[in-house]
Parts: C-alpha cells; structure tokens; sequence
C-alpha cells in the first residue's frame, strides 16, 4: 500500500516537472510570437538578477538569431557570472574572431577576466604557463584593432603589461593617446617613448618624441635633444622646424647640432638684424660670438663684436669681454679704439 501511494506520488510529481517545463516554453513561445525581436532582445539584454533563466532567454534567441553578436556576448557574460567559465569561454571563442572591433575586443577582454580566475585558483605549472600563452595570444589578436572605448583600452594596455608583452602594450598605448588630450596626453605619450625606446622601435620612438616637442612646451628643448640624434643626418632642418611649429632660434640650435655652423650663424645673424629687445640683442650677440669661437675663428669673433659695440659702451661686464675677445683674437687695435671710446663716454682725459 505504501509502495502504490510512492509510485502514485511519484507520477504526479513527473507530470508535474513536466507541466511545468511545457508551461514555461509555451510562454517564451507566445513572447516570441507576441513581441517584436528587438523589443524582446532588449529585455532580455536588461535582465540582471536571475541568470539562470536569462541563460534559457539568450539559448533560444541566439537559436532564432545565431548571428547575433551582441547576445552571444551577453550569453557568455552570464555563463561567467554563473562561473560556468568553460561554456563562457567556448562562445568567446567565436567572438575573438568577430570582425566588428568593439564586439572582438570586448570578447577578449572577458575572456583575460575568466582565465585570471583561472589562474588565480590553477596550481599545476604547466597549464598555468599554458593559460598565460592564451593571454598573450588573445591581447595580440585584438592589437591592431580600432577601439571607440578608452577604458576597454585601457584595461588591454594593462593586460600586456602584466604578461610582460610590451610590444603589443605598445599598440594598445597608441591607441589610448586617440581618446586623451591636455596632461593626460603627454603622460601617455611620455609612455609611448619610454615604451619604444625600450623596444628599440625608432619610428614609434620619434613619433613620440616630435609630438612631446610640440605638446609638452615647458620640456621642448629636453625633448628636442633626445629627438635629433634618432633623425636620418639628411633630414632638412627648416622642414623639421615648420613640422614641430619651432622658432627660428630652435633652427639654429638644430644647425649647431649637426655642426652645420655656417647656416646657423646666418639665422642667428638675421635674428639679431630684426630683434629690438636690447637684452635679447645681447644674447644673441654672445651666441655669435661663441659660435665663431667654438668653430675656431676668434678674427670673425672680434669683427661682429666691433659692428655692435658702440651699443654697450655703458654696460662694463660686456665690454669687459669685448676687450678680452680682441685681445684673444690678435686685434689690440680694436681693442685700443674701445678702450678709447669708454674713456671719452665717462669723461676721462
């Protein structure tokens, strides 16, 4: 009798799963049939408490719309929030390969997300080193790819760093620097530098380094220095100075440092002929001065200082060194003719 009433009990239970299962699919049947496609896609995508049955929503959707990238990803997201990391993992496979960038590279990164998990609770070295491998490949898949996302970027750059791929950290750098601007984008494109320089990619590197001299104006000169000696020694001065928005001192300086003296001394020369700050004139002065002396010629030294110096007369520490430069250069003549000037300006006899 006990045995008839189990069995009995048993039946309605079976046939009540059963209801139950009908039920719910002829349900999601008549939703289907009801609503439009997107309209149901668009709750379903809303849904956030009860993965479980959101998994059942996206089965039979992507079964309606296998193409639909969008909702295999949102398939996969729930699979990793139910920490079913393989399934997840198998649709995301698919997605690394989508040819829309922001489906792909938000793919991979969810896919980085599952296999730190992984890693984090994997003890065996070898499927360890093996999970890293997959890292490095999934970050160099989606490298070159165009992102609208910064923190997507962001999140991949940081990635390759911690694989230790700087290379492919490289390209994710690059790609940040279309999403930042003002001091942000120096310090990143401080890092684009440091990056390439350690990676001895010359291209990328003076790429880097002409937009620092453009960008971080209060460094120029520094940035400019560490430019030059990557630039091809037939590089054309005055095309690098309009590049790089420089002033016509920085073409000189740029002359000077590839001992091209002549042609720096001609800027210089024509710097001086139009400036009318006295205190810039005498800066520019001495510049030539020290030019023609550097390339051992005190004579032509002496010969421009002479053109200029009834202008310091009253000023004792240059003329000072005017007397000095003539000396140097075996002209006591003009050395004596200034001497001679200074006295009658102060009144002596």
């Amino acid at each position: 009798m006990l045995h008839k009433n189990a069995v009995t009990k048993q039946k309605e239970q079976v046939v009540s799963y059963a209801e139950i299962f009908l039920l719910f699919f002829a349900f999601l049947g008549m939703l289907i049939f009801l609503y439009p496609k997107d309209s149901l896609q668009k709750q379903v995508l809303a849904e956030k408490s009860n993965y479980d049955l959101t998994a059942i929503y996206l089965n039979n959707l992507i079964r309606l719309n296998p193409d639909n990238s969008e909702l295999i990803f949102v398939m996969a997201k729930t699979l990793y929030q139910q920490e079913k990391y393989d399934l997840a993992i198998n649709l995301l496979k698919v997605l690394n390969k989508d040819p829309k960038d922001e489906i792909s590279q938000n793919a991979t990164i969810l896919h980085l997300q599952i296999n730190n998990i992984r890693l984090e609770k994997e003890e065996n070295k070898t499927i360890r080193q093996a999970i890293t491998k997959e890292n490095s490949k999934l970050l160099k898949s989606v490298a070159h790819s165009k992102s609208k996302d910064k923190n997507s970027t962001m999140t991949l750059y940081h990635a390759a760093i911690a694989t230790g791929d700087k290379k492919t950290a490289l390209s994710f750098n690059r790609n940040i620097l279309n999403f930042t601007d003002k001091d942000e984008h120096i310090k990143w494109l401080k890092n684009y530098h440091y990056l390439a320089s350690e990676l001895n990619n010359q291209k990328e590197d003076i790429y880097a380094l002409k937009e620092l001299v453009k960008k971080d104006t209060n460094k120029t000169e520094i940035w400019l220095n560490t430019l030059l000696p990557q630039l091809d020694k037939n590089t054309d001065m005055k095309v690098l100075v309009k590049e790089l928005n420089l002033t016509k001192v920085a073409l000189a300086n740029l002359y000077l440092s590839r001992n091209k003296y002549d042609k720096a001394i001609l800027v210089y020369k024509k710097l001086l002929k139009d400036e009318k700050n006295t205190v810039k004139r005498k800066k520019l002065l001495l510049t030539l001065i020290n030019i023609y002396k550097s390339n051992n010629n005190p004579q032509k030294a002496a010969k421009i200082a002479h053109q200029h110096e009834d202008e310091y007369i009253n000023d004792s520490q240059m003329t000072n060194k005017l007397l000095k430069l003539y000396l140097e250069a075996n002209r006591p003549d003009l050395a004596s003719n200034l001497s001679l000037k200074i006295i009658k300006q102060k009144g002596i006899r």
